[in-house]
């Protein structure tokens, strides 16, 4: 048994990994533009062929063979007439916050959820360079002078795409997608790879060594198979660790497909035997040297667990290293299920799975431990329960004082019938639901939410934006203080100190309809009466980045400055800007600044505030430097 396991009993062990952060799949696009046709009555399931909810307890599999057992049962319903299909999406989890806390950025300039707890990202600053990845070229700048000084470029190999990167001290770890095969035992078919981009796909994982900027070392290149679930760098003093999540989605088998010579009925009988006849070898996530070389399991069979003595046809893999020793010293552990939701905080992480045959969510703890002597960092299984409802994303989570919160929409997730705040607590084995409040944004979904140590915020939307707080002292009895219905809704939500929160979201009619990018100040001081004290708007045909990326905004505490970025679609105004959202009293101002940033999407613009209060901007132009006291002066830039 891995070591990682050793300290719990067989029924009770497990591993876990970290949350995250990756690229969002568009499968729902890909399977209208790129599925097969279906002419005729799709081949009928057999009765006893049904998908298996995973939201019961973990444990290891007794054998490699029971491993593989589970595997093939839970792989045949969803077996078809073109092969094995993927997962569906990913959701992006929640940041606990003091009342009166000025969130700012992580040690790596990064708009992150949790203090101490590091994300992946485009870009990275150590305060004296700036490391970013721009398409294929990962390149290092010093800005200590009034304009960015390339020291180094180096090209990524040409199937990687949508790379991001973490930094620990002098360690640049480097994670991106291939479009290259797989390195499982088999090749995957064209057809699988085509619509299942995220199950046919690799992970690049390289580590530098960047104590000279200008000459990084490589450390480490292998390829994971598999996409990104999370990554993050947990960072306590002398034990930070490195902690990657993997999503696998099924095994590369040789999958046929209908044609003029095979039948719809063939096919699926075909890759149902493919399916039958696979070894667990097919099954278990492969990692391989990056040059080529021969690949290798990531994890054997005792480090896979079961979710109720059952699998899912996927697979997420839950590595971890502490920083100086390198990935080469990893731990790495598995859990026999499909999910596409981790969230993490500083000493805890949360594995949600979907319920599909009842309106509920699984969720399942870990405690993540730092590794002692030549040990890596540990986690400790803790227990398994469920949430009513959809859980839409991370930031619908929050850990605190030994409690899981969860907002969750009640009934149908596209019309939720209400939307619930569910407190579970850490049991024998188990998290026990000891408090519920419901009855928020009746058939209007939760569009953001954010938690301080005994109060949520959340906002709902359908036509107007009623934003709620909910006391959470006593964690048994969860009460709904008060509520704010104004026109519009917020999609992100920052505290910004002094009982005040600033909210990026869209101004609406009194019918819904949406009129442009908004920022709202709300102020706290009375929770039982929230108020918004003031609004800007940047007109028709703009929204923010941070409405679908909180990591395109940035808050300057020592300024009191938001720096946020916002896309304009109108004449003689189109693509990125930044916009300096400032408040000041019971007034807000939100100016566009005059420096551009390219004509691609917000979405590949970051701003890292450095030490001088000057900032650097990272986009498809390149690295810049910003004096923001230029730029908000009259004429300015």
């Amino acid at each position: 048994m891995h070591a990682l396991l050793s300290s719990l009993p067989r029924r009770a062990r497990l591993v876990t990994g970290i949350v995250t952060v990756g690229a969002v799949l568009a499968t729902t696009v890909l399977l209208a533009t790129t599925g097969p046709p279906s002419p005729e009555a799709p081949a009928q399931e057999p009765r006893d062929l049904e998908p298996v909810a995973v939201t019961g307890p973990i444990a290891p599999a007794d054998s490699c063979e029971a491993l593989l057992r589970a595997y093939v049962a839970a792989a045949l319903p969803e077996v078809t007439a073109w092969g094995l299909g993927g997962g569906w999406g990913r959701f992006p989890v929640a940041a606990g916050a003091t009342v009166d806390l000025a969130v700012g950025s992580s040690a790596g300039g990064t708009n992150v959820q949790e203090a101490g707890v590091d994300e992946a990202d485009i870009a990275k600053t150590d305060g004296r360079h700036v490391y970013a990845v721009q398409g294929r070229r990962l390149t290092v700048h010093e800005i200590t002078g009034v304009t960015p000084r390339l020291l180094t470029r180096i090209v990524l190999p040409r199937h990687v795409h949508g790379a991001e990167l973490l930094l620990a001290d002098d360690r640049l770890v480097v994670l991106g997608g291939t479009s290259g095969a797989p390195p499982g035992p088999a090749a995957r078919s064209a057809v699988i790879d085509s619509i299942w981009p995220a199950g046919g796909g690799s992970t690049l994982v390289r580590t530098y060594h960047v104590a000279d900027p200008a000459s990084p070392v490589l450390l480490s290149d292998e390829v994971v198979e598999g996409s990104v679930l999370g990554a993050r760098l947990h960072d306590d003093g002398d034990d930070a660790a490195v902690r990657l999540s993997f999503r696998h989605h099924g095994p590369a088998l040789d999958f046929v497909q209908p044609n003029r010579r095979r039948t719809r009925a063939d096919a699926l009988r075909h890759n149902r035997d493919l399916v039958r006849r696979s070894v667990i070898e097919d099954w278990l996530p492969h990692v391989r040297p990056a040059n080529g070389g021969a690949g290798a399991p990531l994890v054997d069979c005792d480090d896979v667990a079961l979710v109720d003595d059952r699998a899912a046809a996927g697979t997420v893999s839950l590595l971890a290293w502490d920083v100086p020793a390198g990935p080469t010293a990893r731990t790495a552990t598995a859990i026999a299920t499909e999910s596409d939701l981790l969230y993490a905080s500083t000493d805890r992480v949360y594995l949600a799975t979907r319920d599909w045959q009842r309106p509920r969510t699984g969720v399942h703890a870990f405690a993540l431990e730092a590794g002692a002597g030549e040990d890596g960092p540990t986690t400790r299984y803790l227990g398994s329960g469920t949430v009513p409802g959809r859980v839409a994303d991370r930031w619908s989570f929050d850990a605190h004082d030994g409690t899981l919160r969860v907002a969750s929409a009640l009934g149908r997730s596209w019309n939720p019938r209400e939307n619930a705040v569910t407190v579970l607590a850490e049991g024998e084995g188990e998290l026990v639901e000891v408090g519920q409040v419901a009855g928020m944004g009746r058939r209007e979904q939760i569009h953001a939410v954010r938690w301080f140590d005994d109060l949520a915020v959340l906002v709902t939307f359908r036509q107007v934006d009623p934003l709620y707080t909910v006391d959470l002292t006593d964690p048994t009895s969860p009460r709904l203080l008060g509520e704010l219905k104004i026109p519009g809704f917020s999609a992100y939500l920052h505290p910004i100190g002094d009982g005040r929160v600033l909210g990026l979201g869209q101004d609406a009619t009194a019918r819904g309809r949406t009129r442009g990018a908004q920022a709202s100040l709300f102020d706290l001081g009375d929770l039982a009466d929230p108020r918004r004290t003031a609004s800007a708007g940047l007109g028709r045909h703009t929204n923010w980045g941070a409405e679908w990326e909180p990591r395109t905004f940035t808050w300057l505490p020592q300024r009191r400055l938001g720096i946020a970025v916002a896309d304009f679609w109108q004449r003689g105004r189109r693509g990125p800007r930044l916009v300096a959202v400032e408040p000041d009293g019971d007034r807000l101002t939100a100016t566009v600044l005059p420096h551009p940033v390219g004509r691609w999407g917000s979405d590949s613009v970051r701003t890292l505030p450095l030490a001088d209060e000057r900032v650097a901007v990272v986009s498809r132009r390149g690295v810049e430097v910003v004096d923001l006291d230029r730029e908000l002066s009259p004429g300015g830039g």
